[in-house]
C-alpha cells in the first residue's frame, strides 16, 4: 500500500484574452467587493508598455489577469449604424414578420 497523491488546490488558471497583446486601451477589473450597481470594470485606460505578465496603464502597472481589451467604433462604423438605416422602408418591407407585426399592432414608423 502506498499513500494517495495529494491534491493541488492553489493552481488556478486565469483566462487572458488574445487581443490583449495588440489593443491600445484596456478595462481594469475591480477586485474589491462592491454593491450590485457598481461596475465590475473601470476604464478604458490607454496602455503604455506591455510585458507577458503585466501591462503599464496610464494610472499604474497592472497584472494581465485583471485586464480586458477595449475596442472602440471608428467614426465611419458609428455613422453606418444609424436608426435611419435600421428602420428604413426597404429594411422594414424585406422582413415579412415585421410587416405583420406593424399591421397587427397598429405600429407606425415615422418618416424623417
Amino acid at each position: 500500500m502506498k499513500p494517495s497523491d495529494t491534491t493541488t488546490r492553489g493552481n488556478k488558471t486565469v483566462f487572458v484574452s488574445k487581443q490583449l497583446s495588440n489593443c491600445s486601451h484596456v478595462f481594469i477589473h475591480n477586485n474589491a467587493t462592491s454593491s450590485s450597481l457598481q461596475p465590475v470594470y473601470s476604464g478604458p485606460y490607454a496602455g503604455r508598455h506591455r510585458a507577458p505578465k503585466y501591462f503599464d496603464v496610464e494610472i499604474k502597472r497592472i497584472s494581465t489577469d485583471r485586464l480586458k481589451p477595449y475596442f472602440a467604433l471608428t467614426k465611419t462604423e458609428a455613422s453606418e449604424r444609424t436608426t435611419e438605416n435600421i428602420l428604413s422602408p426597404e429594411v422594414m418591407n424585406s422582413l415579412p414578420h415585421i410587416e405583420n407585426l406593424q399591421r397587427d399592432c397598429h405600429l407606425q414608423v415615422a418618416n424623417t
